[in-house]
Parts: C-alpha cells; structure tokens; sequence
C-alpha cells in the first residue's frame, strides 16, 4: 500500500503544495503517495480513527508502516520521499520547527487564501 498525504482541498497554500509535489509524484511504477483532501478523506478518517477537526489545521502522513504523522513530522516524512522538499521544509524540523509550523497553519488562509472549490489530485487511486 501506498503512503497517504491527506491535505485542506481549500487552502491555498496546501493546494500549492500538493500541485508541486504532484510534479514529483509520478514514477515508472505509477505514483509515490496517495493525495486526498480531508474533504474527501472518509475511509481514512474511518480507518485510522482520524479527528476530522485537526485534519482541518494540519496535514497528515500515512506512512506505508501505517503510522499516521501530522504537522511537522508530516512534511518531514515527505522529504524522505520528495528529496525536493528538503530545500524549503528544512525549517520545520525540531521543536522551534514544529512551533513555526503551528503558526502557519493557524494562519495560512489568511495569508494565503482559501479557493471555493475543492481541489482533488488526479493522481490518487
């Protein structure tokens, strides 16, 4: 099974995450992670006991262990994947990282904005 990133389909900074990661994400075998919006997340939220209320503030990592990761340690299991990452999520990790994580997501709509509309990756099973 593949790993699962669960992101906010109306936030805009999370959809511009998900539109670069989706550049990366194709291989010869198919895809690398699955990429749902919570919006869309109910058989996740179902299996892994996910709170739909946090799944609004943070991202979620489904590991292929299936361990569930959220926030920081979401984006630093991402980097392992998507190397990439590696240049602008190097400041979310540690405490001090997890700290100025929480403070963008609390904020990131209004920084940001939010779209109308859900936006849902084409490249999810």
């Amino acid at each position: 099974m593949k790993p699962i990133l669960i992101y906010d389909g109306h936030c805009n900074l999370c959809i511009g995450l998900i539109k670069l990661i989706e550049t990366w994400n194709v291989s010869t075998s198919g895809t690398r992670v699955n990429l749902v919006p919570f919006q869309e997340a109910k058989k996740e939220i179902d299996e892994f006991s996910l709170d739909p209320k946090r799944m609004e503030k943070e991202i979620h990592f489904i590991s292929m262990k299936r361990e569930v990761l959220t926030g920081a340690k979401a984006v630093e299991a991402l980097k392992e994947i998507f190397p990439l990452l590696s240049i602008g999520a190097s400041f979310f990790g540690g405490a001090t990282g997890s700290l100025l994580y929480q403070v963008i997501a609390e904020n990131r709509v209004r920084f940001f904005g939010c779209s109308e509309a859900c936006y849902v990756s084409k490249q999810t099973e």
